[in-house]
């Protein structure tokens, strides 16, 4: 990685950041300087960077924590031809930004494929607004992966105490606890995390296995009755109000969409590996692949052992994985086993979102993105993280814990937004190339020549599409308590960017840094 320029424009303020033994950090209030001390660590190993890529999406866990919903919004015809779309279009996004990040592996990711491939006169613009948004995706992303933890917890204690009553607040110190522990680790000893993420692959293939045969071959699925064939591969169920069955599958796919929510996970760590223009490339089309032959089979063999459909959608777990494995197994104590190792899983799988969002953070910051860029983007040597960005992360989505207290509508609006968010990220340096005749100055190690027009236009089309369906409302009547408030928060978000762009952004956020690493060789 090109270390930026020594000289500074004149007039520059510059300020010592509070040094770290053997850490000497300089700020530019036009972006901080990357000099050598503040140089990220090449200490992931390509095994490392696939086991991320995959532990952050976590495909068959994804669409077993929605399996719920899907069953009412699109029945199993939704989850199986709609799980195969979704294959499909990430394997384009997949193919599309791989292309990018073989010819520009940067934590920045796409926010500087932007800046590079935008008009010279609203390159800034264009940079700024899409950092900003995935900035907002990935810290929405995290709020939900930490409910999880607070949900698996909960599920346990359900489990063996069916009496219990659950109450707001319990998810509500559950979710912070995970924060906590998570940003703290994450800060301390995340110099472990090129075994920690192959560790991760294996336990979260390991309880794909055991997660199958618990529902597939267990003592109450080999006694009871299986679902026909019919029932799995064509029910489709409408038990959300609309009139129009085709909304309903479309509105839908946001469920099987979560199977591969964060896929640019693995960009934004590019500058923790000693050959990402080879590596990341490969990670982004592992995640895909291995997604889809976990997934896919486990849904199969879910559906076909569902015995009892309106318990599964009615569990007061929430959780229609944790019920399917107690009508299958009898034994709470065996689910209760599986839920502490899935409980391991959700750990690393979080790790690797806040590790993953707090290099992009720290990388916005550095070009000066963010008011209190100076302190976000202080790099500290000793343990290879940005602990001011992974604690702005950590702010927001304590922030977000709150608001689940006082709505669960607006948090799930929140959560919910990452999807359309991201998108909006892909889809953005993606349209970018193809506005520049998909030419790209630097060679990519992974060029996808004339097949690039169609995976970039069905990138860029799905985005459009999605910021539309996606803010339609799941059920029908509307009422304040079930209204989709997606757009509300996109639109929040976007504000807040054009806040931060007039009053920070737009006098400090610099290109010199990003252009240093684009440079071509």
């Amino acid at each position: 990685m090109a270390s930026a320029e020594k000289e500074f424009p004149p007039g520059t303020d510059m300020v010592k950041e509070p040094q770290a033994v053997g850490v000497t950090a300089s700020v530019d209030f036009q972006g901080v300087v990357r000099t050598e001390d503040q140089q990220i660590k090449k200490d992931l190993s390509p095994a490392a960077i696939i086991g991320l890529g995959y532990v952050i999406c976590n495909s068959w866990a994804g669409v077993a924590a929605t399996l719920t919903i899907g069953l009412v919004q699109g029945g199993t015809v939704l989850l199986l031809y709609g799980f195969l779309f979704m294959f499909l279009l990430f394997s384009c996004i997949a193919l599309s930004l791989a292309e990018l990040v073989s010819a520009y592996p940067t934590a920045g990711g796409q926010y500087h494929w932007a800046c590079y491939l935008a008009p010279t006169s609203k390159k800034r613009e264009w940079a700024f607004i899409t950092g900003f948004f995935n900035v907002a995706s990935w810290i929405a992303i995290i709020a939900s992966v930490c409910l999880q933890f607070a949900q698996y917890i909960i599920a346990a204690v359900i489990v063996n105490n069916p009496d219990f009553v659950i109450k707001s607040w319990h998810y509500f110190l559950l979710f912070q606890s995970c924060n906590v522990i998570i940003t703290a680790y994450c800060w301390f000893g995340i110099h472990k995390a090129s075994y920690l993420y192959q560790v991760g692959l294996f336990w979260s293939i390991s309880l794909f296995f055991i997660t199958f045969f618990s529902i597939v071959c267990g003592p109450g699925a080999m006694q009871g009755t299986r679902s026909s064939s019919a029932f799995v591969w064509t029910t489709f169920t409408n038990e959300v109000g609309w009139a129009s069955n085709g909304i309903v599958f479309l509105t839908g796919l946001a469920n099987v969409n979560y199977a591969w929510a964060g896929l640019d996970g693995t960009i934004h760590l590019a500058e923790d590996l000693k050959r990402p223009e080879r590596d990341v490339p490969k990670a982004l089309l592992a995640t895909i692949v291995i997604g889809l032959i976990t997934a896919f089979p486990w849904l199969i063999g879910a559906l076909y052992s569902i015995q009892d459909f309106a318990s599964v959608s009615a569990t007061a777990t929430g959780l229609p994985l944790i019920e399917m494995m107690l009508e299958s197994l009898k034994s709470p104590g065996g689910v209760t086993t599986i839920i502490t190792l899935m409980l391991v899983n959700v750990f690393i799988s979080t790790a690797g979102c806040v590790q993953s969002a707090g290099r992009l953070t720290w990388s916005f910051a550095v070009d000066g993105g963010l008011i209190g860029a100076n302190r976000i983007g202080w790099l500290d040597q000793r343990f290879n993280c940005a602990p001011y960005a992974l604690l702005f992360n950590f702010a927001w989505i304590f922030l977000i814990g709150c608001l689940y207290l006082a709505s669960t509508a607006v948090y799930n609006a929140i959560v919910g937004s990452c999807l359309i968010l991201g998108h909006i990220t892909y889809a953005v340096p993606v349209a970018l190339l193809m506005y520049n005749g998909r030419k790209l100055p630097r060679r990519p190690y992974l060029p996808l020549g004339a097949f690039g027009w169609v995976a970039n236009s069905v990138v860029v089309f799905w985005a459009i599409f999605i910021t539309v369906i996606y803010s339609f409302p799941a059920v029908m009547p509307v009422t304040g308590s079930n209204m989709n408030y997606c757009s509300v928060v996109v639109v929040v978000v976007l504000l807040m960017g054009m806040i931060n762009w007039f009053s920070y952004g737009k006098k400090h956020f610099s290109l010199k840094n990003i252009e240093a690493l684009m440079r071509v060789d």
